[in-house]
């Protein structure tokens, strides 16, 4: 009897513990890529229209980057795959997602043109629109900067940004898109049922690891 009740104790453990910890972006998401960007802050908006979630809430206008040098696809009504630069990536070229982290958070007053060149710099190469005018030494300095400090930069502050690749495999430009590490809520009951039930397995498990030794 007291082996079946460690056992439910357990698993209501390890079911609490994998609910709290598997806030993750949506599966997919529906997005209107517009270009040019309507914003001086970013190369182009990007508004998600369907599929969000409190990771990637709808709408917002993010502030969004080019991540390919072609332009294909853009303008509303595409359902992409959204990326964690963080973490798992999609099937693109090798960019280094910690420096262009660490760029979108320290933009130090440079303007898109020069912050889209230094991203183009970490993913595939530099390249140039001639609409978008930059100067070189802001560019460099960008580069400069992340080079020194963001090799290892990983945002995880709330209010910091990091990079949401936007994917779609067939015929659609990749985006990039600056999310906002979000404020964690006071949890409503249902969701701080949770925790507490992990903390009533994990009591439980040893309160039976200690009658066993008595």
């Amino acid at each position: 009897m007291k082996k079946m009740k460690f056992g439910i104790l357990l698993v209501i453990a390890v079911l609490a513990l994998v609910s709290v910890a598997s806030a993750a972006l949506p599966a997919s998401v529906t997005a209107a890529v517009h270009f040019p960007a309507g914003t001086t802050d970013a190369y182009f908006d990007v508004d998600v229209t369907n599929g969000g979630n409190f990771d990637l809430p709808n709408g917002n206008n993010y502030l969004g980057w080019c991540a390919d040098s072609k332009i294909i696809g853009l303008g509303s009504g595409n359902v992409y795959t959204p990326y964690d630069s963080r973490g798992t990536l999609p099937p693109m070229h090798t960019v280094d997602w910690n420096k262009v982290n660490y760029i979108i958070n320290h933009k130090n007053g440079a303007s898109r043109g020069a912050i889209q060149q230094a991203i183009w710099y970490y993913d595939n190469g530099r390249t140039t629109w001639p609409g978008e005018p930059y100067l070189e030494s802001e560019v460099q300095a960008l580069i400069t900067d992340a080079d020194a400090n963001g090799a290892t930069y990983v945002p995880s502050v709330p209010g910091e940004k990091y990079m949401v690749i936007l994917w779609k495999a067939t015929n659609v430009q990749p985006v990039v898109i600056e999310v906002p590490i979000p404020e964690i809520p006071v949890p409503e009951f249902p969701t701080l049922a949770l925790p507490i039930a992990m903390m009533i397995g994990v009591v439980g498990a040893v309160q039976y690891v200690r009658a066993r030794k008595e």
